[in-house]
């Protein structure tokens, strides 16, 4: 199975840097999108893109 990981950042006017790590990955020919829980290192500095096999 491949898979993409994404650590995501967002901010606003009005609200706080909120950042999170998703994945995208294909099960059944279909694209799904989950969230990954937090590790310290993706609370410090974002990680570059990788792709996992």
């Amino acid at each position: 199975m491949t898979s993409v990981q994404l650590d995501v950042a967002a901010l606003g006017k009005g609200f706080q840097r909120r950042t999170g790590r998703m994945e995208i990955r294909e099960e059944a020919g279909v694209s799904v999108w989950r969230t990954i829980a937090p590790t310290v290192d993706a609370a410090h500095e974002p990680a570059p893109l990788k792709k996992t096999q």
